[in-house]
């Protein structure tokens, strides 16, 4: 009956329709922590941009029919504070060493078995030498030419000083209001006509005077850093590195290690803005008194619509399990087992609102040694996107 309702919410959320063009900010629902700890939702990861914090709640049923809530915790320690000495161009087209540092992420998270089982925790890190490139809506410009717009009202007053046609300083201002009011309204002009009165208290009606005051204008908003909202999605070629452990939070004599570690590397190439084609490479190890070397080759299809987005992955994995075993006589061996198994999953993501996203998958998952059970799949949950529009500060100088 669960896997029935899962099915039906998925068939639910691949019928909404598609009301618009724009393209909310999707994120995976997973993780390196939770690929580490076994639980993939999505096992080809998308590379995407990082946010502040990110929160998943990814969640199903044991065999006893428990609902079981796995946490995990993403954060980007770049975006967590202002950065007023990141560029545009370095944002827009950043270098591998700019990349890796806007795009370094940090990943926490814990699963159980079964509802009284042990827990596991798993650590993760990505970064992105290579993060594709992205372009500035021209209404990230506005500020900009603005400051633009009065510098070059400034530069028609002052030519109009040295001509004679003004000879006083309140005629600089005036003059100076009304070109801002026909570019930009009564309100605007009426502030800036405040604005500079107060500054003008120290200066006089010499020629002088006005010149030294309408460059001092000038050169304060040639100074102004106008902070400029950029989008996350980025198009091109993408390659993100990833690695992450797993630990035991079972408390007893023994002291805690690292039962499992891992590296990945995913291309992507995104020719437009909603959909992506990957490629990933893998590499497990799980120590202990079993040990278990597994490589990953998968591919996958993300598609992105206005309020949901799906994807379709595929993974082939080749492992080799060793173990302590005895053989026919009775004598101690260090058995090694080859296997080769398969992944097939499908992923669907809704948009609640801005920050909320639910999520299910279903699929194949790969077969394990010595378990008879069927590999199918499903898992739900949600997650809570805790970001807010990423900005730079620039300037007209540069």
């Amino acid at each position: 009956m669960k896997r029935l309702i899962l099915s039906l919410l998925t068939l639910i959320v691949s019928l909404l329709p598609s009301k618009g063009q724009n393209v909310p900010h999707f994120e995976t629902p997973s993780s390196p922590a939770f690929t580490i700890l076994d639980f993939e939702p999505v096992s080809v990861l998308r590379p995407t941009s990082p946010s502040e914090l990110k929160t998943s709640v990814l969640s199903f049923f044991d065999k006893e029919g428990k609902f079981i809530p796995n946490m995990g915790l993403e954060v980007s320690p770049f975006w967590l504070k202002s950065n007023p000495q990141l560029k545009a161009k370095e944002y827009l087209d950043p270098n591998p060493i700019q990349s890796i540092k806007q795009t370094f992420t940090l990943s926490f998270a814990t699963v159980k078995d079964s509802a009284n089982g042990p827990g596991r925790l798993g650590m993760g890190v990505k970064f992105q030498p290579i993060s594709g490139k992205t372009i500035l809506e021209p209404k990230a410009f506005e500020n900009l030419n603005k400051v633009l717009n009065l510098m070059n009202s400034v530069a028609a007053v002052r030519g109009l000083v040295n001509t004679g046609a003004i000879s006083s300083l309140a005629e600089a201002i005036e003059k100076l209001v009304s070109l801002i009011k026909l570019d930009y309204g009564e309100r605007t002009s009426k502030y800036y006509d405040r604005l500079f009165k107060e500054k003008a208290k120290n200066y006089s009606d010499e020629k002088e005077t006005i010149i030294e005051f309408l460059e001092q204008l000038n050169e304060e908003f040639n100074d102004q850093s106008i902070r400029i909202d950029v989008p996350r999605i980025r198009k091109g070629f993408l390659w993100e590195i990833a690695a992450a452990s797993s630990f035991s939070t079972y408390v007893s004599n023994t002291p805690d290690k690292i039962d499992k570690y891992g590296v990945w590397s995913t291309l992507s190439y995104k020719d437009k803005p909603n959909e992506d084609f990957l490629l990933t490479g893998r590499f497990f190890r799980t120590t202990g008194d079993t040990v278990k070397t597994s490589f990953d080759l998968g591919l996958s299809y993300v598609k992105d619509f206005t309020n949901f987005n799906f994807s379709i992955e595929g993974i082939l994995r080749s492992s080799n399990m060793e173990y302590d075993d005895i053989n026919s006589n009775n004598d101690p061996i260090r058995r090694i087992e080859k296997d080769f198994t398969y992944r097939l999953a499908i992923t669907g993501q809704y948009k609640v609102n801005e920050f909320i996203y639910f999520n299910i998958s279903l699929g194949k998952t790969y077969a394990q040694p010595f378990q008879s059970e069927g590999q199918f799949f499903s898992t739900a949950g949600l997650n809570f996107n805790l970001f807010k529009p990423l900005a730079i500060a620039e300037k007209i100088n540069e």
